[in-house]
C-alpha cells in the first residue's frame, strides 16, 4: 500500500521464522512493526496520511484486516507519528475498547416475547432477528463478537469511523449477530476515543 503524493510506502514481509512483519517508508524514516496481515481471506491494507490529530504535523493512519472467518471480520487501526530525531511511532487501536469496554454499554431488555438492544438512549428491537429455536429467556446478555471495521472518507472528510455488530450471548449462538453499532473515532496524544455512538437495526 502506498501515498505516492505523501512519499509513504507500506510493505509486508516474512522474516526467518515465517512471521508476518510490515515495513513502512515515510520519506527518510524507514520502521518495521508487528502487524499481521494473516487470515483465510487477504485483504489489502488501506494507508492514508493527514494530521489525524489536529497537532499541526502529519500522521500515517492504517487500517489492517486482521481476522476473517465465519462471524468474524476484524480490523485492526494504527496511528504513526514521526518524532523529532525521525524515528516512527505507532499507536494502535485498543482491541478492548470495542470489544471489552463497548460490550459492556450493550443492555438487553426482555417483555411480552420481545427482546430489544439498548445502547444509551437508543433502543432496537431484535425480537425477528433472534433465531427460531432460541427462547428469550435463555439469553444472558449481549457482546459485540467478532467484528470490527474502520474507514475515513480522506481526503474529502478526515473523520474515521468504527463499525461494529451485536451478538448474542447464549449457548451455541454467540456468532449470532441482530444489529450493527457506527460511531467517530477521534485520536490524540496516542489515545484513541469512540464518540457519537449509534444503534442501527441490521
Amino acid at each position: 500500500a502506498e501515498r505516492p503524493e505523501q512519499d509513504v510506502a507500506l510493505y509486508g514481509v516474512r522474516d526467518h521464522r515465517g512471521d508476518d512483519r510490515a515495513l513502512l517508508r515515510w520519506e527518510d524514516s524507514l520502521a518495521e512493526f508487528d502487524w499481521n496481515f494473516g487470515g483465510p481471506l487477504i485483504v489489502e491494507p488501506r494507508l492514508w496520511c493527514w494530521d489525524a490529530d489536529d497537532d499541526g504535523q502529519d500522521e500515517v493512519v492504517l487500517v489492517n484486516h486482521v481476522g476473517s472467518g465465519t462471524g468474524v471480520s476484524i480490523e485492526e487501526l494504527h496511528s504513526v507519528e514521526k518524532n523529532e530525531d525521525g524515528t516512527l511511532a505507532d499507536y494502535a487501536f485498543p482491541e478492548e475498547l470495542w470489544r471489552d469496554q463497548l460490550s459492556a454499554l450493550l443492555t438487553l431488555v426482555k417483555g411480552n416475547n420481545r427482546v430489544w438492544v439498548s445502547l444509551g438512549r437508543e433502543l432496537v428491537d431484535i425480537t425477528s432477528q433472534l433465531p427460531e429455536n432460541l427462547e428469550p429467556e435463555t439469553l444472558r446478555g449481549l457482546g459485540t463478537g467478532n467484528v470490527a471495521g474502520f474507514d475515513t472518507d480522506w481526503p474529502r472528510g478526515a473523520d474515521i469511523r468504527f463499525s461494529g455488530s451485536v451478538c448474542l450471548d447464549a449457548d451455541g449462538y454467540n456468532s449470532w449477530y441482530v444489529a450493527d453499532i457506527s460511531a467517530y473515532v477521534s485520536y490524540a496524544g496516542g489515545v484513541f476515543t469512540l464518540s457519537d455512538l449509534h444503534l442501527n437495526s441490521n
